[in-house]
């Protein structure tokens, strides 16, 4: 019986890979189409730059996930608790200090220089910011 679950749930999450695989491709092909070669290439650079980012929470989230794990076989809550709320202020410390940094980095810079690209940098900026703060704000929540 729990194997019919496990292979339902495996089904389930793979289909679920797939649809976002084509999605993905589908997504693709607009932007494309609305931002040109170009605005393209920044789109992918930048976005490629942000999934790296994902890998700074230092391993806390997979952590915090494994002691909160054997906190709850130990049926103690209160200790679940704790690391959940570590793990969360930690999050929350890591991230208010790269955001101020990298907003720093981003006022101070030409980033159209440093990309190599003809693009107001006022403009350029203003879009690193945007993403910087989606990035931090779902890199805390997540």
């Amino acid at each position: 019986m729990q194997y019919n679950k496990i292979k339902k749930q495996i089904s389930y999450t793979a289909i679920y890979k797939i649809i976002i695989i084509l999605l993905n491709f589908i997504l693709i092909k607009y932007l494309l189409e609305y931002l040109g070669n170009e605005n393209f290439g920044i789109y992918i650079a930048l976005t490629s730059l942000f999934s790296w980012m994902f890998l700074f929470d230092l391993g806390i989230a997979k952590g915090t996930r494994n002691y909160v794990t054997i906190a709850l076989s130990k049926n103690n809550i209160n200790e679940a608790k704790a690391y959940i709320s570590t793990s969360y202020i930690s999050i929350l410390v890591i991230s208010i200090i790269s955001f101020l940094i990298i907003i720093t980095l981003v006022i101070n810079s030409n980033l159209s220089t440093f990309f190599n690209i003809n693009i107001e940098n006022q403009y350029l900026n203003n879009i690193f910011l945007l993403l910087v703060s989606s990035f931090f704000i779902k890199f805390y929540l997540g």
